[in-house]
């Protein structure tokens, strides 16, 4: 008797181990905005491919996050996946056209791409946002300029950069 009992309690932990293995969390725990600065927190610590899976989880939830759109573009451009930072970016784009930040790293990855004449347009698009990182805009513009071979407009635009800086 002790040992048909003993044998019922094998199976049902055998059975049981296989059941365990297939538990699926079927409502996330997290809102868009925690996945969203998620992100943001492990794209700051250089964690690319943990930045991008968290920006995903957010999109799932809210498509037109920001944050979360603007950090997995980020990440990849880090990476230099260039197709996927620009589908990011230019979705982000949608949702905010007039973001300097973004205008700006959009034309750093033109930059990065060889896209000098659509890079000098998103960097000067950027600097007429008029915001508060205008030393990184005038920056990104200068550097555009010494790709195209441009010095004089180069030297220019990095020393509205230093003048800039906050």
């Amino acid at each position: 008797m002790k040992r048909i009992l003993l044998s019922a309690i094998c199976l049902i932990f055998v059975c049981s181990c296989g059941i365990m293995s297939r538990i699926v969390i079927v409502k996330d725990p997290l809102s868009a905005k925690e996945h969203a600065d998620l992100s943001a927190i492990y794209e700051e610590k250089g964690e690319y491919d943990l930045a991008i899976r968290e920006g995903e989880e957010a999109l799932k939830q809210e498509p037109k996050n920001l944050k979360a759109l603007i950090s997995a573009g980020n990440s990849h451009l880090q990476k230099k996946e260039y197709k996927e930072a620009e589908r990011y970016y230019k979705k982000a784009l949608k949702v905010e056209p007039k973001n300097g930040d973004l205008l700006n790293n959009m034309a750093m990855l033109y930059l990065e791409t060889g896209r000098l004449d659509e890079a000098e347009g998103l960097a000067k698009k950027a600097i007429a946002t008029n915001s508060s990182h205008l030393g990184y805009y005038y920056d990104t513009l200068g550097k555009v300029y010494e790709k195209m071979g441009r010095n004089e407009e180069a030297s220019q635009a990095f020393d509205k950069a230093k003048s800039n800086y906050p």
